[in-house]
């Protein structure tokens, strides 16, 4: 997998985590409205009970302890809520992270493309070039068999002179082994 395919990887990525991110806050929307409907329906309620108040103040006292239990729960509505606005930052703060890690990243994919192009495809370039030189300069064995079968034909007969000498002087150390006892002086020589 090259660096393209894994920054489009980690793109996929992000963008499934930011569609989940919305598909979430569309939920909290939509819990939203359903509070606010109920405080709607709160606020009507409440509005007849004043009307009511009027006429049933021998039970004023019971619905003084559901007010306050009305309060309590609008307060535990305001905590959620400031909740999920503080998740909300963390959810903003986040996307900025990631999109500052992404121009990183952006940055560093330019600088790879750029030493591929000016640095390593030239050099990838002169290996071939020179690869295509040696080729083409490199004798083939057929070559080198054409040459020394047309080499100098004196050549070929020094050769079969010079075995046959050797073989001569191998004969003479077998059939002599003690007639150089002191090498270095003239035929002796040659022996060693």
């Amino acid at each position: 997998m090259n660096n393209e395919e894994k920054i489009l990887s980690i793109l996929e990525q992000m963008n499934t985590h930011i569609g989940s991110i919305d598909t979430r806050l569309g939920g909290v929307e939509t819990r939203l409205s359903g509070v606010e409907i109920r405080l709607d329906s709160l606020e009507n309620r409440m509005g007849s009970m004043e009307s009511r108040m009027d006429s049933m103040e021998n039970r004023m006292g019971g619905l003084e302890s559901r007010m306050d239990s009305m309060e309590n729960r609008m307060g535990g509505l305001e905590s959620r809520m400031d909740s999920m606005e503080n998740r909300v930052d963390t959810m903003q703060s986040q996307m900025n992270t990631m999109q500052n890690q992404m121009g990183v990243m952006q940055e560093t994919l330019t600088r790879v493309s750029l030493t591929q192009e000016n640095v390593v495809l030239p050099r990838i370039q002169l290996l071939l070039e020179g690869h295509a030189g040696l080729a083409e300069t490199r004798a083939t064995n057929e070559r080198v068999a054409a040459l020394e079968k047309n080499a100098n034909p004196q050549a070929s007969h020094g050769k079969a002179i010079l075995r046959s000498g050797q073989a001569e002087i191998r004969t003479i150390k077998k059939s002599a082994p003690g007639a150089c006892k002191t090498p270095g002086a003239g035929f002796c020589t040659a022996l060693h």
